[in-house]
Formats: structure tokens, C-alpha cells, sequence
């Protein structure tokens, strides 16, 4: 036997050998996967940085605790570009190894999160792997652990009225939805929910709310927003009502529960982009027992508070002003000599329109007739013969001329007539010209020759502040930003002023407006606008430095701008 073995041993040839031997390292580079410790690094750091999740997971020894990992990591910062960088990677003997890492999340607009980790690696049968933690991706990381780059915002600025009294705050508000999905009885719950709000918001209906839950379609309503402290006297009774669900969240609101404009629509959205342009950010790591890690950001310095032109008293007058009658109704109110809006006011049924005091087109109609009527035909062009003397030259003594009669020159000056003299006055009183106002989108009217003349309640106040000023004023709302013109029309002559400003107080004293003779200083004008039965009506006035401008939209004996002037000045006299 022992001559049998030694014969068997013997008869393996060297080229054989040789053979084996180098089948048995290509069976081993085949089955290691990735061959190195440093190409495993590299191609985990590669998939990570193209934000291949299922990729980088596969780099570690474990994929299935590793992936959810990753891709909370990358949904949560949501960066504009990942750039992780291998920095060294070394063994530590046998199959294992470590490594460490550079990382740099660009979240874009110079915010980024920069830090250096390290891990370990492992080899198994399928090659060098990452051991799998999740202090790999960020030192800061534990089992459970989320990740998000948020925004953040220092204080909330005020938005306050001329006098610096604040008139919206951000305030924490409850949105009382309604979801039909967990909803057995939905008339129960309509009806339960409308008496719980009756004391605050009477208006809402379980008919109301049914309405709203058809025309959703399944989807979740919005029934009311309440502010906290109704929140906090029916909170209980309407969490209890099946089917709602309460969001709580920061508003900007009017710190009076009765203030209400149009104006702040274009004001809020200023105050927000005044909080976008000072935002900061942060990293944020949510950890398992419930405490927050800030790792990265900044916050820079509260936004200013936002000072805007409104007058509170003369608001709350104005929107009791148009509360007083029954169909649409809109006043604003400027300050002539600066261009100051200080209020501006819809009622209900007009509010149902939308902000038709700076959008809503109307016939100026027969207020602005009389006002055309009294400025009385515009002056000629330079070397052109006037109206009255057609044909003849003016007396020019500075042409050497004590009056005389001298034959016009060969320049023709046409006659504009009278629809092209209607246009050119109603843009001399802003009418048709388009000003550009921080915080506020406003049409004043059109002028256009393929058009009627129109003008909304802006441009009607506008066209009062530029009686009373003389010339047009640059409207404002943030103060200290007035408005720019896209035009500037030829300035009204004083002559014609002064007959303008005639019509308008021979009309409160002998006129029309007779019962407004009780408020001293008060001059306007008042007309219908239409041949219908019920035409809108225009009432526009100065009283000082205070122009305004009223539309009825409906007119009658109940509802007219003359009833809404009254209410309106009352509670504004000298003294």
C-alpha cells in the first residue's frame, strides 16, 4: 500500500499542478465580487453620490437594513447635488478594513452640510462590503434616526397701519376640516358642526356644509378657520363631531376680528416674500426617543415690520360705510398730496364678486360728464389755433402782436373730437394709466380707443386725489414706496381745476348732495352710470387732505352712494 500511495503522488505531473493552482485563484476572484477594499468604498461613495439607493445598499453586508436607511437620508435633505469623497481607506488585518469619508449635501443658495465619517469594512465570500451603520452616512446618525433640511424663520414681522398700530400678526389658527371617508352619518355631522359654530360663525349652514361635501367629490373640506381663543371654548365639542380633523398652524390675520380689505391681499403677499428673502435653514436629526439635533444651518436676522399707509379708524368707517346697503358696494379712500391709500372696503355681496374695488370695470358715467362738462375744452397744441378761433392765430404780444388778427400758418391742428377729448381728459385724471405699487395689482380704468371708457373704484379715487392735489399722485401702500407710472398725461390747467372743484362744492352746498353740507369741507359729486333700472352709481369726493371714491352697483331709493357717504363721514368730522 505504502508503494501504492507513493505511486499515486508521484503521478501527478507538475503542468498539472500548475493547473489547478490557477483554477482555484480565478475561482476566487470570481466569487469576491469586488476584489479590493478600496473599489468597494469607491463604488459605495459613487451610487451614494448619484443617489442610487438600492445600489449603495448593495455595497453593504446589509442591503435590507441599509436601503431604508438611505433613501429616508436622501428624501429628507432632498439636496441639489451629493458630493461624498473617499478620503482613506486602510486594513486592519485579515477581512476587515476602515475607511473614512468626506461629505458636502449642496442644498443650493450657499446652504450646505459638510462633515467627514468614517465605517468599516468586511470581507465576505462575495467580496469587501461596507459594515453596514448608519454613522457611515453622517457621524451624528443612529438606528432610528431621520434626517430633513428644513426651513427656518426668526420672528414673524408686523403689518401696521399709518400710526404703527399692528393690524395683522401671525397667529396660530385651527382649520376645522370635514372628511367624508370617516363620516357615517354626514347630515348628523353637518348639523352637529353648524350649531357648534353659531356663535362665531353663524353664517355656516349644515345645508351649506352638505353642499361643500357634494361638490368635493370624497375629498376633505375646509368647514371654518377659528382663531385660539374660539378654538379654545369649542375645541372639545367639535374634535368630538365624527369626521373632523383639526390642523393647527401659523397664520398672517387681522389682529381685529372685523378688519377686512382687499388691499391686504397684495399686503400679505408682500410680508411673505419679505420672510422668504430672510429665511434661514437647518439639518435637523429627529432621533428615536423623540429629541431634535440641529447639525447644520443658519438663521439670519428678523425681517423689518411691514409699515403700510391704511388709516384703521378710516377703514372700520369705510367698511361700516358700505355695509349699510344691500347690493355690492366699494369704497376707497387716498390722501392726495402723498398718494397714500387709507382704506379701502367691500361689502359681503361685493367681496362675492371678488376685489372689485381694484379690478371690477364700470361706465364712470355722469359723474364724469359733469366733471368733463366743467374743466371745459383742453387747451390747443403749441402753434396750433383753439377751438373758439379756428383759423386765426391766438394774440401772441411775444410775437410782436397787441391783439391783432393774424392768418394761421400752414400747420393743421385737427380737432380731436369728442370721444378722443373724453380720453385724453379721463387719463389727465388717472384714469387708464397703469401704475405699478408695491403690495398692490390695481386697474384704474381704460381708455383705449377700441373701448368705452371704463374705471374702477381705484381709479375713481385716484381721479378725486387728483382734483384735490392738482395733479395725479403716485399711489401708495407700503410707506415709503410710492408707485410709478406707466405714463404722464398732461397736467390739468388750474382754470380747469378750479371749475372742477367748483362743480363738486356747489353740488354738497345747492345740489344733489345737499344733506352732506353737514360735514364741513366736503365737495363731490355724485351720478348713475347705466340706463338700466337699477344702474350703478358713482359718489366721489375730497374733504381736505382725504379723497374718496363710492360705487353702488345696484342702484334705488334704499341703495345708493349718497347713504354709504353719510355713514362714511360721520364718524370723521373735525374734532
Amino acid at each position: 500500500m505504502h508503494r501504492l500511495a507513493r505511486r499515486v503522488g508521484s503521478a501527478v505531473p507538475p503542468a498539472a499542478l500548475l493547473v489547478i493552482a490557477m483554477l482555484a485563484v480565478t475561482l476566487t476572484a470570481c466569487g469576491s465580487g469586488t476584489s479590493t477594499s478600496q473599489q468597494a468604498v469607491a463604488d459605495f461613495v459613487s451610487a451614494l453620490n448619484r443617489h442610487d439607493v438600492k445600489a449603495a445598499a448593495a455595497m453593504t453586508d446589509t442591503p435590507s437594513a441599509a436601503q431604508p436607511v438611505i433613501q429616508q437620508l436622501i428624501d429628507g435633505l432632498a439636496p441639489k447635488n451629493t458630493n461624498y469623497q473617499v478620503e482613506q481607506v486602510a486594513p486592519t488585518g485579515g477581512n476587515t478594513g476602515s475607511f473614512s469619508l468626506s461629505a458636502d449635501w449642496d442644498f443650493g443658495q450657499g446652504r450646505q452640510w459638510k462633515y467627514t465619517t468614517d465605517g468599516q469594512l468586511t470581507q465576505l465570500s462575495i467580496g469587501w462590503r461596507v459594515s453596514w451603520s448608519p454613522q457611515v452616512l453622517a457621524p451624528s446618525l443612529a438606528p432610528g434616526d431621520t434626517v430633513h433640511e428644513v426651513r427656518t424663520d426668526a420672528a414673524a414681522p408686523k403689518v401696521l397701519d399709518r400710526t404703527n398700530a399692528p393690524i395683522l400678526t401671525e397667529q396660530t389658527i385651527n382649520k376645522v376640516l370635514l372628511d367624508p371617508a370617516h363620516m357615517p352619518d354626514p347630515v348628523a355631522s353637518t348639523t352637529e358642526l353648524a350649531n357648534i359654530l353659531v356663535p362665531v360663525a353663524p353664517l355656516i349652514t349644515a345645508q351649506s356644509l352638505q353642499q361643500e361635501l357634494a361638490d368635493s367629490k370624497g375629498k376633505p373640506i375646509t368647514a371654518v378657520s377659528l382663531r385660539d381663543g374660539d378654538f379654545a371654548i369649542l375645541g372639545d365639542r367639535i374634535r368630538a363631531v365624527p369626521g373632523v380633523v383639526v390642523q393647527q398652524g401659523p397664520q398672517l390675520i387681522p389682529v381685529s376680528g372685523i378688519l377686512s380689505s382687499p388691499a391686504l391681499d397684495g399686503v400679505k403677499t408682500y410680508w411673505q416674500q419679505s420672510r422668504d428673502a430672510t429665511a434661514g435653514w437647518a439639518v435637523l436629526i429627529n432621533h428615536q426617543n423623540g429629541s431634535v439635533s440641529q447639525v447644520a444651518g443658519f438663521q439670519g436676522p428678523p425681517p423689518p415690520d411691514v409699515p403700510t399707509t391704511l388709516d384703521s379708524p378710516l377703514q372700520f368707517a369705510a367698511e361700516n360705510a358700505v355695509a349699510s346697503v344691500g347690493t355690492p358696494a366699494v369704497l376707497v379712500a387716498m390722501q392726495p398730496s402723498t398718494g397714500a391709500i387709507l382704506a379701502v372696503a367691500q361689502n359681503n355681496q361685493a367681496d362675492a364678486q371678488g376685489p372689485i374695488a381694484f379690478t371690477g370695470q364700470y361706465a364712470p358715467g355722469l359723474v364724469f360728464d359733469a366733471l368733463h362738462e366743467a374743466a371745459g375744452p383742453a387747451p390747443a397744441a403749441p402753434g396750433c389755433a383753439d377751438n373758439v378761433n379756428a383759423g386765426h392765430a391766438t394774440p401772441n404780444s411775444a410775437q410782436g402782436g397787441q391783439g391783432e388778427d393774424r392768418p394761421v400758418s400752414d400747420k393743421k391742428c385737427a380737432d380731436p373730437g369728442p370721444a378722443d377729448s373724453a380720453r385724453s381728459f379721463a387719463r389727465q385724471l388717472g384714469l387708464g394709466v397703469d401704475f405699478t405699487v408695491p403690495a398692490l395689482t390695481a386697474q384704474t380704468g381704460k381708455t383705449d380707443p377700441n373701448s368705452e371708457i371704463t374705471a374702477t373704484p381705484f381709479g375713481m379715487a385716484v381721479a378725486a386725489a387728483t382734483i384735490g392735489k392738482g395733479s395725479i399722485p403716485m399711489p401708495m401702500l407700503i410707506n415709503g414706496k410710492p408707485g410709478t407710472a406707466d405714463q404722464s398725461p398732461t397736467q390739468l390747467a388750474q382754470p380747469a381745476l378750479d371749475r372742477m372743484r367748483a362743480r363738486m362744492r356747489d353740488s354738497v352746498a345747492n345740489g344733489a348732495l345737499s344733506q352732506l353740507n353737514q360735514y364741513p369741507g366736503v365737495n363731490a359729486l355724485v351720478g348713475e352710470a347705466g340706463n338700466t333700472q337699477n344702474p350703478p352709481s358713482w359718489l366721489i369726493g375730497t374733504r381736505g387732505d382725504l379723497a374718496f371714491a363710492i360705487l353702488v352697483t345696484s342702484t334705488d331709493p334704499s341703495d345708493n352712494p349718497v347713504i354709504v357717504a353719510n355713514q362714511f363721514l360721520r364718524p370723521n368730522q373735525p374734532g
